[in-house]
């Protein structure tokens, strides 16, 4: 990988997500931006998935039509 890079890398179980991103100077701030959203939408998928499988999500939910 080059000099300044971002690696991500998540192995659970089946789930297996690897992100990277080389930084050099054809790359712009918001290509930064995008990866790390990138990482984020696929992370919270993830936690989206283990919260369905643990919690009754719809308790979550009607608390947020409350607040």
């Amino acid at each position: 990988m080059a000099k300044n890079s971002i690696e991500y890398i998540a192995k659970i179980n089946k789930y297996i997500c690897i992100k990277k991103l080389e930084i050099n100077s054809q790359k712009t701030e918001e290509d930064i931006i995008n990866f790390f959203i990138s990482i984020q939408s696929s992370t919270n998928q993830k936690i989206m998935e283990y919260i369905t499988k643990c919690c009754d999500i719809t308790k979550f939910d009607k608390k947020q039509i409350n607040i």
